[in-house]
C-alpha cells in the first residue's frame, strides 16, 4: 500500500475542500439564475464523489433536464459524455458547466463526440464564479 506524507494528505484535503466550496458556489449561483429567469422552476442539487455536481430542473413536477457542474478533473472522464448522451436520449435538456480554463476544450470535445446534439456549455465565469488563483 502506498503511503503519503502528512503534508501531501493535508494539501489534498484542502484542495478537495476548495473544489467543493467552489462547486457549491457555482451551483448556488446557477440556481439563483434559473429562479430569476423562471420563478416556476424547481431545482434539486447534489455533489457527487466530491468532484462534480448535478442540478435537477423541473417545472410543475415535470422533469425538464439536468445541469452538470464539472470540475477540472471530472469533465474529462469518458463516462461523462455517455451521461449527457443518455440524458439527451430521454428528451431532456442538458447543460454542462465547467471551469473557464477548460471551457473551449470541453465545447470542442462535446461537439466532436455529439455533433448537432451538443449540449449547452457554460463556464463558471459566465455564471459569476471567478477562478481562484493557483498557488505558485
Amino acid at each position: 500500500m502506498e503511503t503519503f506524507p502528512p503534508t501531501f494528505i493535508s494539501l489534498r484535503l484542502r484542495t478537495m475542500r476548495v473544489t467543493i466550496d467552489r462547486m457549491e458556489g457555482v451551483i448556488a449561483n446557477r440556481i439563483a439564475m434559473l429562479a430569476w429567469s423562471n420563478p416556476d422552476l424547481s431545482t434539486e442539487w447534489a455533489i457527487v464523489n466530491d468532484d462534480w455536481g448535478v442540478i435537477t430542473v423541473s417545472d410543475g413536477g415535470r422533469l425538464l433536464g439536468f445541469e452538470y457542474v464539472e470540475s477540472e478533473i471530472s469533465w474529462a472522464r469518458p463516462e461523462r459524455v455517455r451521461v449527457y448522451e443518455e440524458t439527451l436520449d430521454q428528451g431532456l435538456t442538458v447543460v454542462v458547466i465547467v471551469p473557464e480554463e477548460v471551457y473551449l476544450e470541453v465545447r470542442g470535445r462535446l461537439s466532436r463526440l455529439l455533433g448537432s446534439r451538443t449540449p449547452e456549455v457554460l463556464s463558471y465565469d459566465s455564471i459569476g464564479i471567478t477562478a481562484l488563483p493557483r498557488p505558485s
